[in-house]
């Protein structure tokens, strides 16, 4: 996650683009200077694929399908000091200087702004660094959706917020064009009744595996990364000062 910010705050500060679509499969990882290791393993393991299908309805040639065959490690060092992240697919990307209110990012990675059609930036990304984190560290999405007949998958992410993150500032809300067809003039969902309040803490609580001392300074990140008024979201920059990563 360090890493992937210091590309984002390149990105931003210096490119001036958002990125729109940060999300583990355009996070990529690499180890350092094993060129001549990895060559000599693909040799010595060449690739191989599958008996060749006959599909008359797919294809009027032979199919050939490759097997998957995963790296190892190659020496990986606990500390992962040899990594090194790449944020790629820019295929989303925005000018960072320009307004926009249209939608952008992933569903479950998705900000506040960008469902709510509040004017966005490059705080997206960051909202989707706090997501990214959770479900690095829990192995599944902050943000359960579901819809039926009374609610929609807005309705439901709307929720979570609320539950996990807290209640949408007025200003914020104000701001936004779609306000209306989500909440009412006090602030509360038009279609949801009840809430079930359950802390960022009290979540990755849940998933017995993490250690509980490295549960809060991972909570109160993530917490920062979802800040709902993307005005005062920390920017990458200064979410590279946190505790939470200041041994990495």
């Amino acid at each position: 996650m360090k890493h992937t910010l210091l590309a984002l705050d390149y990105l931003h500060r210096e490119c001036r683009i958002v990125h729109c679509d940060v999300k583990p499969n355009n996070i990529l990882v690499a180890e350092k200077k094993q060129d001549d290791l990895i060559q000599s393993y693909l040799t010595q393991n060449p690739s191989a694929t599958y008996d060749v299908r006959m599909e008359p309805d797919l294809s009027p040639d032979p199919i050939i399908t490759v097997k998957t065959q995963p790296l190892p490690d190659f020496d990986l060092d606990p500390t992962l000091s040899n990594l090194e992240v790449r944020l790629i697919d820019y295929g989303s990307a925005v000018p960072a200087d320009t307004v926009h209110q249209g939608e952008a990012q992933p569903v479950l990675l998705r900000a506040p702004e960008v469902i709510l059609g509040h004017p966005w930036s490059t705080p997206v990304d960051i909202w989707s660094v706090g997501c990214l984190v959770f479900e690095y560290l829990a192995g599944t999405p902050l943000f359960q959706l579901r819809a039926s007949s009374s609610v929609t998958f807005t309705d439901t992410h709307l929720q979570r917020i609320l539950e996990h993150i807290g209640p949408f500032p007025s200003r914020f809300l104000d701001a936004c064009s779609r306000r209306s067809e989500y909440f009412d003039k006090r602030g509360s969902l038009l279609r949801v009744q009840k809430l079930f309040p359950r802390s960022i803490d009290e979540c990755l609580r849940h998933y017995r595996h993490l250690d509980e001392a490295g549960i809060a300074p991972a909570a109160a990140f993530i917490r920062r990364c979802l800040t709902i008024d993307p005005d005062v979201r920390p920017s990458a920059s200064e979410l590279l000062g946190d505790g939470w990563l200041k041994d990495v």
